[in-house]
């Protein structure tokens, strides 16, 4: 009680107490989420024109999509594609709200239903869709499991997509259609000739020029959409592996030899194997080609109970024994006739019962033994197996131990011709022929130890890897790893949304490390994998935005030295005689024929559209002004010009060319989805939650 009175006393600084504490957890949650100058973390994952991406509705998106490829992509490989495809459905629904498209339920219902179709859940009897029965599944998906009915919400709006996406590309592929006129300007661009001669000066002839830094920059404003730069880091790191010391080798090599005395003497070796082996005990009886070659001589001939080992088998170390030997078929030709019952694998609208089936499959078996050429037609009109059913049955030319065990002792391990036997696909009528000559098998037990780490080593990998960390926070990280007697990895022009790192494999923490704003270049960190541990430094990060100078002086200095010397070339060339201009720079006027803007290919020159194009704009005698081509500065002389006579009708290059436009037109990176992605303003907050 006194107790008690005393807490009633103070109140009051309790509650201050339970204040100051509740306030310094909110201060720490703004902290840690960068209100006061930290990496703050936005609120949504992204936008498209201010239309938000939301955190919870992205993160199932991710999650389902996840769930549909079943491991087959990674994390991030699914945050992408899911990003990808969110942002292009926001784009394209912002395109048909601005239009006005609208998708009518039936419409909606009419795409469904070729989606669906064939599924037995929305299926009358005869197999055709049905929208009551895919009503009531949708009712009772809503009544009895939220999440998948979430999912199907999430089918319905893609089909809703899809349908309004089907009449956005409709209309944009109406405005796509090629006129006459531009049909005719085609065929004059393919077909209309000029002659001409020219005069090529090189760009040296102006001289050596001096491009300054200034020259750089100024070259990359100028040209920002080419050379924009996303955010980009460089690191360096070691790697201390948990990998087993010669010792720990040693170790197990000898506790597999104390295992072997007993395998020698053992009469239950399965029970041995399954309590002493990391590798599972195997009954399945080899020929000399299934023995892996290193062993193949030393167990093949083995007396039956005789061990091999210890040796080294893969990463482990393993010991032999010959279990039993004996003569086996190896391969067989096999046909098979298949009869499905209601709950087997193959055929789910089977109303069939096991027991009927099984009748089927032995009255049937009377008829082929009767008379075995009917095998071929028995096949055609009752298998299940749509595949081997086109091949009479033919399931090939089949290898001991490829089937289920019921197989294999038939093919095998008998002479019979037929038997029915029972899988998960239904009942088989199965015909084994041309089994090749029985030869020596061999069923081995074999005792695997797996060569890992002991604790100990593990301990030491761990005190390397934390002293190196230490060391590094302060110290020169090359050296010390010269020290250590590990490598320096450098890992450059790494992604925000990158997720594996050369030599490591997915390693997305390391990444977000490097990219964090608290994270300045020369920082270390120690990070724990699951084969070690990696000790990285960030050595480098470049924000979003143009490139640097330096990252691109190789590439555009030459492109400037040739803009200074193609001006000061300019203002040297003078008059409208080619040969006079031609001997002021030591070259020759050549000639060029039959060219066209399709075709812009000057002789002993290559490509130039530029000079060919300054021609076309030239009347006959008349020449061109200094023109900067790829090669070098150009004068042209027009000699004569040979117009295409014109065509009756230009519709087949107007519907060619229009073909040639759609083709681009639709799918997930198609050039229309392009064109609204660079004209939108996209928000990417990605690399904040993944």
């Amino acid at each position: 009680m006194a107790i008690l009175s005393k807490i009633r006393e103070r109140t009051v600084f309790l509650i201050i107490i339970i204040a100051l504490a509740l306030f310094s957890f909110v201060l720490a949650d703004v902290i840690q989420q960068g209100d006061f100058g930290g990496d703050k973390v936005p609120k949504y994952v992204g936008s498209v024109n201010g239309d938000e991406i939301g955190r919870e509705a992205f993160a199932r998106m991710v999650e389902n999509y996840n769930q549909q490829m079943q491991g087959r992509v990674s994390s991030m490989q699914a945050v992408n594609q899911v990003w990808d495809a969110e942002v292009n459905r926001k784009l394209l629904r912002q395109e048909f709200d601005a239009l006005g498209l609208e998708a009518s339920p039936a419409l909606i219902i009419e795409y469904m239903s070729e989606q669906l179709a064939g599924s037995p859940e929305f299926s009358d009897e005869e197999g055709n869709f049905d929208e009551r029965r895919m009503r009531a599944y949708v009712a009772n998906l809503k009544a009895t499991s939220p999440r998948e009915y979430e999912g199907w919400k999430e089918f319905e709006r893609n089909i809703e997509v899809a349908v309004l996406t089907d009449m956005y590309y409709n209309l944009v592929r109406a405005g796509m259609s090629t006129t006459n006129f531009e049909a005719r300007q085609l065929y004059k661009q393919e077909n209309d000739n000029l002659t001409f001669q020219f005069v090529k000066i090189p760009y040296s002839s102006g001289g050596e020029v001096e491009v300054s830094k200034s020259d750089i920059q100024k070259y990359i404003k100028d040209n920002s959409e080419k050379y924009k730069q996303e955010a980009e880091t460089d690191i360096q790191y070691v790697f201390f592996k948990e990998e087993p010391s010669a010792e720990d080798e040693t170790k197990i090599k000898e506790d597999l030899s104390e295992l072997i005395k007993e395998f020698k003497t053992t009469d239950d070796a399965e029970t041995f194997i399954s309590l002493n082996s990391d590798e599972e005990f195997n009954a399945t009886f080899q020929f000399e080609y299934d023995i892996e070659k290193d062993i193949k001589e030393q167990v093949f001939n083995l007396e039956e109970g005789e061990v091999y080992g210890p040796y080294k088998f893969k990463n482990t170390w393993r010991a032999s024994k010959l279990l039993e030997s004996k003569k086996l078929v190896d391969s067989a030709q096999v046909n098979h006739l298949l009869i499905t019952f209601e709950g087997s694998q193959v055929d789910p609208q089977q109303t069939r019962t096991n027991e009927e089936a099984k009748q089927l499959a032995d009255s049937l078996l009377v008829e082929i033994k009767a008379n075995e050429d009917s095998f071929v037609d028995l096949v055609a009109e009752f298998s299940a197996d749509q595949q081997s059913r086109e091949n009479e049955g033919d399931l090939g030319k089949l290898k001991y131990g490829s089937l289920f065990d019921n197989f294999n002792e038939f093919i095998f391990d008998s002479e019979e011709k037929y038997a029915v036997l029972e899988t998960d696909f239904g009942w088989h009528i199965v015909r084994a022929t041309e089994r090749t000559e029985p030869k020596k098998a061999i069923q081995l037990g074999h005792i695997a130890i797996n060569i890992e780490p002991s604790q100990k080593t593990l301990d030491e990998v761990e005190r390397k890897a934390k002293t190196f960390f230490l060391d590094a926070k302060d110290g020169d990280f090359i050296e010390l790893a010269e020290q250590a007697d590990v490598d320096v990895k450098p890992v450059n022009q790494i992604k925000k949304l990158d997720e594996r790192i050369s030599g490591l494999g997915n390693q997305r923490s390391i990444i977000k490390w490097a990219f964090k704003k608290s994270t300045k270049p020369g920082e270390t960190d120690l990070f724990e994998t699951n084969e070690g541990f990696v000790i990285a430094q960030l050595v480098d990060r470049r924000e979003e935005g143009l490139k640097s100078v330096e990252s691109v002086a190789k590439e555009v200095t030459p492109i400037i030295e040739r803009q200074k010397q193609a001006e000061i070339l300019r203002g040297q060339i003078s008059g409208d005689d080619l040969n006079s201009i031609a001997a002021g720079y030591n070259v020759e006027v050549e000639r060029a024929s039959a060219v066209n803007i399709d075709n812009p290919n000057l002789p002993g020159v290559g490509r130039e559209p530029k000079v060919v194009g300054a021609a076309f704009a030239l009347k006959e005698g008349q020449v061109s002004r200094p023109v900067e081509g790829e090669k070098g500065v150009f004068v042209v002389k027009l000699l004569s010009r040979s117009e295409a006579a014109d065509l009756p009708s230009y519709a087949a290059i107007a519907k060619e060319e229009t073909e040639k436009r759609v083709r681009g037109l639709q799918g997930q990176n198609s050039k229309l989805l392009k064109a609204l992605r660079e004209a939108a303003e996209i928000e990417d907050n990605r690399f904040d939650f993944y």
